[in-house]
């Protein structure tokens, strides 16, 4: 996993919701409607940095980029709603102790 901050965010005690995506891409839509109706703000992101897959485009391939975005607004941090999942048990695993490491800031 790769972790990028822009921004420190400036919270105290937020309220934390985290979600991934899921089969019915639930988590993905609540993430983006929690976004746009509270308006957040990127300040850090992660990203997978093993590839799984490729995509065929006619004669040419495609790696597609896998990552999920932190954002916040004044008393909120949101986790999530970014495009696939971790690959491996050990990548889900450093990603969910960021979030707690996020958290507990």
């Amino acid at each position: 996993m790769k972790f990028t901050q822009t921004v420190e965010p400036a919270v105290e005690k937020p309220l934390i919701i985290a979600a991934m995506q899921d089969m019915g891409n639930v988590g993905n839509i609540v993430i983006d409607f929690v976004n746009k109706s509270k308006k957040t703000v990127p300040f850090r992101r992660a990203e997978s940095t093993e590839m799984s897959y490729v995509l065929d485009k006619g004669g040419h391939i495609e790696i597609p980029k896998e990552g999920w975005d932190y954002r916040y607004n004044q008393n909120l941090i949101v986790f999530g709603g970014g495009a696939g999942q971790p690959k491996t048990t050990e990548e889900l695993h450093e990603l969910c102790r960021d979030v707690i490491s996020v958290a507990k800031k």
